[in-house]
């Protein structure tokens, strides 16, 4: 019986640093077709998840005696395990150059300009602890469903998050683009 569960376990675990490095690809190859689209704007916000299952495999692969399957799924789990950290390594340049552009679209002083009792924002924008926590979510006034056009009868509507205090604001326009 325990020599059942130690090759599945074995099995298991070679079969998941596969899963691993498949799922990790999508970090850096273009998704050649619509369906797996889903995975090219999945795997990389999931990046750290995927690095820590593909540390834990890689330690458990440790623990299986030597073979060429064993070898090969080793590196399927360290190989998984660099193309998760490719995206926590631009991190820094991506929010240098939303910095730059911000400043750029709306001049150097812009934080300034905002109210200091609404003036609630992050020292930066990622951390990497929140993907494994969630951001809490802050009070705010919120609008459902307001119906903003019907091209072709077909209804279109939106979502207005409003900070609490009444009054003049910037706007953000989020316009979700899963279905371009």
């Amino acid at each position: 019986m325990f020599y059942q569960i130690k090759q599945l376990f074995k099995a298991l675990t070679i079969l998941l640093s596969g899963i691993d490095l498949f799922l990790s690809c999508w970090t850096v190859v273009p998704a050649p077709t619509d369906f797996l689209l889903i995975l090219g704007v999945a795997v990389p916000e999931l990046s750290p998840w995927l690095l820590v299952i593909n540390v834990l495999t890689t330690l458990a692969l440790t623990k299986i005696r030597r073979s060429g399957l064993r070898q090969l799924a080793l590196v399927c789990a360290l190989t998984g395990s660099v193309l998760c950290v490719l995206p926590l390594l631009q991190l820094p340049a991506t929010e240098q150059r939303m910095a730059v552009a911000m400043q750029e679209a709306l001049g150097r002083d812009y934080i300034d300009q905002i109210p200091s009792y609404v003036r609630r924002m992050r020292a930066r924008p990622f951390v990497v602890a929140d993907v494994f926590t969630g951001i809490p979510p802050s009070k705010c006034r919120y609008l459902e469903n307001i119906q903003f056009a019907k091209p072709d009868e077909v209804p279109l509507s939106m979502n207005i998050y409003q900070p609490l205090q009444v009054g003049k604001y910037p706007a953000l326009v989020v316009i979700y683009g899963g279905a371009w």
